[in-house]
């Protein structure tokens, strides 16, 4: 009886799971657009980072409590943050254009059940599979920061996307530590992110 009571609410849990990181994708989305016209200007990147998005839609699929779950959260925290951020600006008469709207939602599509499944190897993959996913998080993460330290410095922070760049290190190094532990595994996931990375500030200076 108690066993079935506590599946209940596990289930439960789960299910209002769904809602919860879709309020919260929402959300974090809102305060993005607000961030651009409040925050600083040394910090004001954060409102304005593709990245950054990509790293809370990855954190939420890290919540999730099976493989399948963490793909649909990583698609839905994508598209509820890049959702929260375009309705926000509307509301506001900010005026943004289709084609940016478009591409994002094109993003949330492709990318944010990447991010999802990257998340579920991190929590329950193999060491292989985890640096894997830990190499995709922390190489996004890594290669705007570059794209920021090259090819925008003279208009945004440098200072920001030196942070961000070690936040990068932190986190690829905090997911090795965490779940991969075996040194060719950590190779491999240094390795991998350094092409991530790469691959992110090329897609930047082209984009």
């Amino acid at each position: 009886m108690n066993q079935s009571l506590a599946r209940s609410a596990a289930e439960r849990v789960r299910a209002a799971g769904t809602p919860l990181v879709i309020a919260a994708a929402l959300g974090l989305g809102a305060l993005t657009d607000l961030g651009q016209a409040w925050l600083p200007q040394s910090s004001a990147s954060l409102a304005n980072s593709g990245a950054s998005w990509a790293a809370v839609a990855f954190v939420l699929a890290l919540l999730a409590t099976g493989t399948a779950r963490a793909v649909l959260w990583g698609l839905l925290g994508l598209a509820g943050l890049a959702g929260g951020y375009y309705l926000t600006a509307i509301s506001r008469h900010v005026p943004e254009s289709p084609r940016s709207i478009q591409f994002w939602m094109l993003a949330a599509v492709i990318v944010g059940p990447l991010l999802g499944l990257a998340a579920s190897w991190v929590r329950r993959g193999s060491p292989v599979t985890a640096a894997m996913g830990a190499a995709l998080a922390a190489g996004l993460l890594g290669g705007e920061s570059v794209y920021g330290l090259t090819a925008i410095a003279s208009s945004t922070s440098s200072l920001y996307w030196t942070i961000q760049l070690a936040v990068a290190v932190a986190l690829l190094i905090a997911l090795d530590a965490w779940r991969v532990r075996e040194p060719a595994p950590i190779v491999l996931s240094v390795v991998t992110a350094g092409v991530v990375g790469t691959l992110t500030a090329l897609i930047y200076l082209k984009g």
